[in-house]
């Protein structure tokens, strides 16, 4: 049971991806659309995905169906019940409280390697972020692949301009989009997709 002060335990971020998938596309440069509702999935540019999202992506087989549709990233701020084998564990880093008094990001990692995500709470009720959260990354569920489909979300394009790195091997780096940052712990339970 959730205590009115107390934010929920368990939520989601439903990513799709944007742009045509072309040749060399790798989810390390690939940009995602994303939302905790769907109301937010038309808000806000497309960015990438952190390297531990990626590398779960790749652990799990999913990085395929996610460069082609997308997923669904579940996390939790309480040890998930039952196999843990599905679920990844990270830790906090370090945290920090941004310009806003209400602006606080966590940076998190798994034991053991190399790869980040960087989380955010925007509000004072929900901090400090969690010490410790378990994630995994899911397929998109029918349902919400019919919506995605039905509002042209999918396959959609980036709302950059096109550069040459698109077409050939330059041999410098392409810029950058920005990495996602995750969600904190909303204050109450939601669905991607209202009932």
């Amino acid at each position: 049971m959730v205590r009115d002060n107390e934010p929920a335990s368990s939520w989601s971020l439903t990513h799709v991806r944007t742009g045509v998938c072309g040749s060399g596309d790798a989810l390390d440069r690939a940009l995602f659309a994303f939302g905790r509702e769907h109301t937010e999935m038309h808000i806000g540019d497309s960015l990438r995905l952190p390297t531990a999202v990626i590398e779960m992506l790749e652990e799990t087989g999913l990085g395929d169906e996610a460069m082609e549709t997308g997923f669904v990233l579940e996390i939790r701020s309480k040890r998930p019940p039952g196999r843990r084998g599905l679920w990844t564990e990270l830790d906090l880093l370090f945290q920090r409280e941004g310009a806003n008094p209400f602006d606080v990001r966590g940076v998190y990692a798994p034991s053991a390697r190399t790869s980040t995500a960087e989380m955010v709470c925007f509000c004072q009720t929900m901090r400090p972020l969690p010490q410790r959260t378990w994630v995994r990354v899911l397929p998109l569920p029918d349902q919400t692949l019919a919506w995605l489909l039905d509002e042209g979300l999918l396959g959609r394009s980036a709302r950059f301009q096109t550069t040459l790195h698109e077409f050939c091997d330059l041999g410098v780096d392409p810029p950058s989009a920005e990495a996602l940052p995750l969600p904190g712990p909303p204050f109450s339970p939601y669905t991607f997709l209202s009932d």
